[in-house]
């Protein structure tokens, strides 16, 4: 049964299993940047991406360029001999050094970009107060009831931009003011406004809601698109369509106050962690 252990390429196989699956990785950790919202979230759930720092932490980048030559270091204490051996074929200096050479430049190229920290991520500010107007907006919600943005409000409001089809940012987006509504009850409102008014009717947008399971409190919205148009911009959401059908935009949370108007931006999906303590003490100021 354990014969395969004694196999004379176990070592050799498993050395160059994990550079190459290194290389691979931290090739992704150079271009994932530039591949679309999927990737960026990708990279900020697991490899320490700070959409606001444009780099990565020092920690998470340390973890995936030294635990490679460890695991080959380690693979060479328990089969020295084996590797030996395989290097002083042709065909094991050819792979060997083809497969360490891949994951040196990887690396070399990852700390080039300078998209490494000299240590942890900064902690986001606290948000600053605002004091901005946004324009008169007629909406209508996935209940196909009408309201406005713009004017005074009956309490508190998240607002955001998604699409509802969406595979990356917007779902993350939609649990952050999900969570938040769970957080605060009855205190705020939540509103998610489509940048696909195309495509999002408010029978389309019912059915996500229900599929997101939404509470009373939360609004998807769409609207006439100059209105939109309008509305995002002032917001200071960046959109943009691509050939795929997908629609690249930056991640951000306004909180409305009473009055209808801009009182803090958050920007970043790990930015959404302020919401419900920001949104309470809006509240209290009523």
């Amino acid at each position: 049964m354990t014969g395969w252990l004694r196999h004379p390429l176990l070592a050799p196989v498993l050395a160059l299993i994990a550079l190459g699956w290194g290389a691979l990785v931290v090739a992704f950790l150079v271009v994932g940047p530039h591949a679309g919202p999927w990737a960026t979230t990708l990279l900020t759930s697991c490899f320490g991406w700070s959409p606001l720092t444009r780099g990565y932490r020092l920690d998470t980048v340390l973890l995936v360029t030294l635990e490679p030559p460890l695991f080959v270091l380690v693979v060479g204490l328990f089969f020295g001999p084996e590797l030996r051996a395989f290097l002083a074929t042709a065909r094991g200096r050819v792979a060997g050094g083809a497969v360490a050479a891949m994951f040196a430049v990887a690396v070399v190229t990852l700390l080039a970009t300078g998209r490494v920290l000299g240590g942890a991520a900064p902690a986001a500010a606290t948000p600053v107060r605002e004091v901005r107007p946004v324009p008169r907006a007629a909406l209508v919600d996935h209940r196909g009831q009408g309201f406005a943005l713009g004017g005074p409000l009956a309490r508190p409001t998240a607002l955001t931009f998604i699409y509802a089809d969406c595979h990356a940012s917007c779902p993350l987006l939609v649990e952050r003011l999900r969570a938040a509504a769970a957080e605060v009850g009855d205190g705020a409102a939540f509103v998610a406004v489509t940048l696909a008014p195309e495509r999002d009717t408010p029978a389309a947008l019912a059915a996500y809601a229900e599929r997101w399971q939404l509470p009373e409190t939360f609004r998807l919205a769409t609207g006439a698109p100059a209105v939109l148009e309008e509305l995002r911009a002032a917001v200071g959401v960046r959109a943009e369509r691509r050939p795929d059908g997908e629609i690249g935009h930056d991640n951000v949370i306004v909180v409305l106050d009473g009055r209808g108007r801009i009182a803090f931006t958050l920007r970043g999906l790990a930015a959404g962690a302020d919401l419900p303590a920001l949104l309470l003490a809006l509240a209290a100021e009523r």
